[in-house]
């Protein structure tokens, strides 16, 4: 479900869910933003992201940016990619490690890509999210399967922005949006329609941004196990990882981007920070290839605790 923000805004993750080592590198990320946001939304150049603290304003990029200098992404799933190729649009020498022999092979494999803004708290964050989902649906809506969802809860879902597209409809019409459903498994159920959601093919894409990513200059390197992120009070960073051959690799770089997913504490921890992650694994079975079942993504209470838990 996080993906539809990683996706669009997709160097957000600098910021929001990845680390940067050196302060000033933020300012790049602020600028990627507001790009993303004007090119989505004219009439709204000026957002503030209360989550994120800080204001962007979208014509404003200094030259500062425009020297920007190298970055070591670790991880290239959809987000490590997105980030990669985001930075050296910019201007950035980029070298994107990755721990396994192929790329989307972990996280992004193994997500079904919920493209959604439902339900978002705070407000902004509904926004945000909104956003995303317009910016994919105008630059690479050919990726998502633009089905709708039809959530089952205990109570009516409550959206912080109106506008957001949702309605409430009885077992009947749920029926005719969706055959497959068991009526009998909607008795005391409240559904809930968002017509306006979908899902992603999150390995396509990622291979599509890579290749893009490599045009734009991005080095890849896979099989590099990051072992160590070295800094020290003078300003110098470094990367040490071993290569498929197991020898040790040394990387002296400007910044880092961690995007390695469930691993990212420990290498954030070489760095001097402690980032809390949650301990919420999923299951995502994948059967042979059979006659489409559902026609739109379905939701069980059950699910939707554990979505929210």
């Amino acid at each position: 479900e996080m993906f539809n923000s990683y996706f669009a805004i997709s160097v957000a993750v600098c910021s929001a869910c990845a680390w940067l080592v050196k302060h000033r590198f933020r300012q790049i990320v602020r600028s990627l933003v507001s790009r993303s946001i004007v090119s989505t939304n004219q009439a709204h150049p000026f957002l503030f992201v209360p989550e994120f603290q800080f204001q962007v304003l979208a014509d404003e990029i200094s030259s500062e940016h425009e020297k920007a200098g190298s970055v070591v992404v670790v991880g290239a799933g959809i987000v490590g990619v997105c980030a990669a190729y985001h930075l050296a649009r910019l201007g950035c020498k980029v070298t994107l490690l990755e721990r396994e022999l192929e790329c989307c092979q972990v996280a992004t494999a193994k997500s079904w890509a919920w493209i959604n803004a439902n339900a978002k708290l705070p407000r902004s964050y509904q926004q945000f999210n909104m956003y995303a989902m317009d910016f994919w649906r105008q630059s690479f809506s050919s990726y998502v399967e633009w089905c709708g969802s039809i959530i089952g809860s205990t109570a009516a879902s409550i959206q912080s922005v109106q506008s957001y597209p949702s309605e409430l409809v009885q077992c009947g019409v749920a029926l005719s949006l969706e055959p497959s459903l068991d009526l009998n498994e909607c008795n005391g159920l409240v559904l809930n329609h968002f017509p306006s959601e979908g899902f992603a093919d999150a390995v396509a894409f990622t291979k599509q941004m890579l290749r893009d990513a490599v045009k734009a200059g991005v080095s890849l390197i896979n099989g590099a196990n990051v072992e160590q992120i070295i800094t020290d009070a003078n300003g110098f960073t470094a990367v040490i990882f071993r290569d498929l051959k197991d020898n040790q690799c040394c990387l002296q770089t400007d910044v880092v981007v961690l995007a390695n997913g469930a691993s990212v504490g420990s290498l954030a921890r070489c760095a001097g920070w402690e980032l809390p992650m949650l301990d919420r694994p999923g299951r995502l079975a994948v059967s042979t290839p059979i006659p489409p079942v559902l026609r739109k993504i379905i939701v069980t209470p059950q699910a939707s605790q554990v979505h929210k838990s």
